[in-house]
């Protein structure tokens, strides 16, 4: 199959799920069509649904339902050797994320399913909610740092896509935790908040891991990961401790962006002086609170400061 017929084959089954047709369809769709498929192939039919007039906001739903079916059949792509490196920023995500999916499973779900049987775990549960918001710093490190990343190589509608679910997911947990912090919490309305919380987390690891992170890869040179790596402590991780330090083994000779090897060449002038990038990159950086600069766009632009005076 050329890649012109795989890309028609997959934009047919993401209008088919876009129109309301069943899960069961759309994968024996896929299934008919398909052995596997490329990470950039789906999110270059996403990006041709949004180029054809769907808001990308209405695509959060579909995102999910697109992950349901090419699960168990994205290409695996070789992995990076240093993610597997302690301190790198992708072995960082992937850290936090498996204590995630312990939490959820090994303790937030098996405790639900006992409290509803009649034993007092209520107080674990409200703790176990508690951590899991935690996650709004995993989330606010991918939002000021990758998604960024991804937008600098054109890579635009994953992260306006995950944004949305990132926010919805903070939420859901929101609302899991204001049922059980009542006083005597509806056991129904308590497992519906906690369940539909926890799948929503899961969904999220696996785009993360699956798609998100493979898809930086292509692009991204170890100059952008010692970027992301910087800012990390700005904001802090979501239930394990800080990590190791991390630096590339070598940073990147030929011309590209503006990277922290060469902001030294680059000059400001100001009303009362001038700085270089590296030495205004440094005064923002000595800032005690965190700075965030949104752009025209709605887009992060600039995350940084937040030192610790």
């Amino acid at each position: 199959m050329t890649d012109k017929k795989r890309q028609d084959a997959i934009l047919k089954i993401l209008h088919y799920i876009q129109n309301g047709g069943d899960f069961a369809t759309a994968k024996k769709m896929f299934q008919e069509e398909f052995d596997q498929v490329d990470v950039a192939e789906i999110t270059a039919a996403e990006r041709e649904l949004i180029k054809q007039g769907l808001n990308p906001a209405e695509i959060q739903y579909l995102c999910n339902v697109h992950a349901d079916v090419f699960k168990g059949n994205i290409k695996e792509n070789a992995v990076n050797p240093d993610f597997a490196t302690p301190g790198h920023p992708v072995h960082t995500i992937k850290l936090e994320n498996m204590v995630l999916k312990s939490l959820v499973n090994d303790a937030l779900l098996p405790d639900l399913k006992k409290y509803q049987a009649g034993q007092d775990t209520l107080d674990k549960i409200r703790k176990e909610l508690s951590d899991l918001a935690t996650i709004d710093k995993h989330y606010r490190r991918k939002e000021t740092s990758l998604f960024p990343l991804m937008n600098k190589y054109g890579i635009t509608a994953p992260p306006e896509v995950m944004w949305g679910v990132d926010d919805d997911i903070r939420d859901l947990i929101g609302d899991a935790s204001k049922i059980a912090g009542e006083e005597h919490p509806d056991k129904d309305q308590l497992a519906e908040a906690i369940k539909k919380a926890s799948h929503e987390v899961l969904e999220m690891i696996f785009k993360e891991e699956s798609i998100m992170i493979p898809m930086i890869d292509e692009v991204a040179d170890q100059d952008d990961w010692y970027n992301v790596k910087r800012e990390e402590s700005q904001i802090g991780y979501t239930l394990i401790r800080k990590p190791m330090n991390w630096k590339p083994k070598e940073a990147k000779k030929e011309a590209g962006p503006i990277s922290v090897s060469n902001l030294s060449s680059f000059l400001i002038n100001f009303e009362e002086g001038r700085l270089n990038l590296e030495q205004l990159n440094a005064i923002l950086d000595m800032l005690p609170f965190a700075l965030t600069f949104i752009d025209e766009h709605d887009k992060v632009a600039y995350f940084g400061g937040g030192a610790e005076i």
